[in-house]
């Protein structure tokens, strides 16, 4: 009996430190450029919701007004992401200190692991809202504009346009 339980313990531990894992990875091959829709970059770290445009400002000639809302859009996803963020690494805490225990809880377990699930699809809800909320600023010809600097694929990095198919430090 305490052997299954042992074994079962072990492989939630594992569950836990391979979707970290995953997650690590998928930011990190997400904060490149070439990625082709939002949707391939969740949460949005392509274009940080708004923050593609405004590094765009000027190419895409934005107004006043227009880098005004998509500050605002920027900073409210920003506040979201950090919120959000720090509620899963608690949720993480929390796990390790049910992994600790002498008996640990498999349900209480299970509950802190769908509580990150749900804090993910949120996060990702609120990405794409200010995503869509960050499009719905520019005028379609600006849009355009940006979509073809985007395929021109913007250093995020040393801000020049690069061609290949990710931004590469040249050496």
């Amino acid at each position: 009996m305490l052997k299954k339980f042992a074994g079962v313990v072990a492989l939630s531990g594992l569950l836990i430190l391979s979707s970290g894992i995953l997650l690590s990875a998928s930011a990190k091959e997400c904060g490149k450029s070439g990625h082709e829709s939002p949707m391939q970059c969740i949460p949005c770290k392509r274009g940080e919701c708004a923050g593609i445009y405004l590094k765009l400002a000027d190419e895409l000639e934005l107004s006043e007004e227009q880098v005004g809302k998509l500050k605002e859009i920027h900073t409210n996803c920003k506040k979201v992401k950090i919120q959000k963020k720090a509620e899963i690494e608690v949720l993480k805490l929390d796990i390790d200190s049910l992994l600790d225990e002498a008996n640990p809880d498999q349900s209480k377990i299970d509950s802190a692991v769908e509580k990150i699930g749900k804090i993910k699809t949120e996060l990702m809800k609120e990405c794409l809202k200010a995503s869509v909320q960050a499009r719905k600023v520019l005028t379609p010809e600006q849009y355009k504009q940006s979509k073809k600097l985007d395929q021109a694929k913007v250093c995020p990095v040393e801000g020049k346009h690069e061609s290949k198919p990710h931004c590469e430090k040249k050496m």
